[in-house]
């Protein structure tokens, strides 16, 4: 199975859905079986960039990652595919998580890994999309060139950073009318709602969460 670098710019999921993940939410047994199915399926190599677990730079082993179709006017996520992924490509997805961990003064996460893995996902994605209308070396089409993803910046979907760039593979992004409540989230058929009433409930949440010292950043960004 060829790699897929696209995976890279998907976007994560919305705040209200966070803490639903189809690993709590249809136990481990389950998570287990589709996991080792999805590093099967790709020949146990990223499905983002190709590498075997064998070779991947910092762990040898893959991660389970899951891909979600959204409906921003509705609110609607679905769980649609679990994918096989090495440990740069995951984090470079969530590089939010990265962030905070960084900032925890996590010492298996240091700052140098952190840009690290920043640096290759954009050179990833920089590799493959040069053939797209709209995308030109040196970033003319854009004032920040072609690099998407920044150190310890907040991360705007790719759509919105690059509107003049062509992805055929990525599906458009609209803007988010569905309100907080609305949003839901479909693994298996079975629909689930948000934790949170509202994004204050959230913030609280994950803000006394932080700030245990005792808790792994880790535990609390579930993917």
């Amino acid at each position: 199975m060829n790699p897929n670098p696209i995976i890279l710019l998907h976007p994560n999921i919305p705040k209200p859905l966070h803490g639903l993940n189809p690993r709590t939410l249809l136990g481990q047994e389950w998570w287990d079986r589709v996991r080792k199915e999805a590093y099967a399926k790709h020949d146990y190599r990223c499905h983002a960039c190709g590498v075997h677990k064998s070779k991947a730079k910092y762990h040898r082993w893959l991660e389970a990652h899951e891909i979600y179709r959204y409906d921003f006017a509705t609110g609607r996520a679905e769980m649609v595919e679990i994918v096989a992924l090495c440990h740069s490509c995951h984090n470079f997805i969530h590089d939010g998580r990265m962030q905070e961990i960084v900032k925890a003064g996590d010492l298996n996460f240091t700052v140098k890994k952190y840009l690290d893995i920043l640096e290759r996902g954009n050179r990833l994605i920089e590799l493959h999309l040069k053939t797209c209308q709209g995308w030109r070396e040196g970033g003319s089409m854009h004032p920040e060139g072609n690099r998407w993803k920044h150190p310890f910046q907040p991360t705007q979907p790719f759509q919105r950073v690059f509107p003049l760039v062509n992805v055929p593979e990525l599906e458009a992004i609209c803007e988010e009318t569905a309100g907080w409540s609305d949003w839901h989230l479909i693994v298996a058929g079975m629909k689930f709602h948000s934790q949170f009433k509202d994004e204050s409930e959230w913030a609280a949440h994950y803000g006394a969460l932080n700030a245990k010292k005792s808790v792994s950043l880790s535990g609390v960004f579930k993917w």
